[in-house]
């Protein structure tokens, strides 16, 4: 694989080298809205230290659910809306197959937080707004959400 970098944070109460400390922050990234020129563009800088990620770095949601107004820019996969392990697997693959996102994460260390996305829309403890029953028991989908995004 390529070689990337990182930097560690400076010892506690010590102003970095440089003076400063500067990051990108991003979130939001829809696969079938568009292609991710952003990261292009934010790696290109070159004095970023780190990338705050604000989540939904994913979309759940099934092919072309979810898309730019004028229609999904490229499909999802899996076609349907995610719900097991192997499809969370397959899509987060899939959005890290964008070689702008795969650069940026090469170049800058990330700071990730999850928001809904990355498992079902307005999601809460027992549930989402687009969990129905015949998906099986929340807590199976949350499982494998997580699972699929720390690996």
């Amino acid at each position: 694989s390529r070689t990337g970098r990182t930097r560690t944070a400076p010892a506690d109460g010590a102003m970095p080298a440089s003076g400063r400390w500067r990051v990108g922050v991003v979130s939001c990234s829809n696969w079938e809205a568009g292609f991710f020129a952003g990261y292009r563009h934010l790696e290109a800088r070159g004095d970023l230290d780190a990338i705050i990620e604000l989540g939904d770095y994913i979309y759940e949601y099934g092919r072309g659910e979810y898309t730019a107004a004028a229609g999904a820019v490229r499909p999802h996969d899996p076609p349907h809306e995610i719900v097991t392990l192997a499809d969370y697997r397959i899509r987060l693959a899939q959005y890290r197959t964008d070689p702008d996102l795969q650069s940026l994460h090469a170049h800058v260390p990330w700071i990730c937080t999850w928001d809904d996305h990355e498992l079902a829309n307005n999601s809460w403890e027992h549930g989402a707004e687009n969990h129905q029953p015949h998906e099986g028991p929340f807590a199976n989908r949350k499982a494998a959400s997580a699972q699929a995004y720390f690996e």
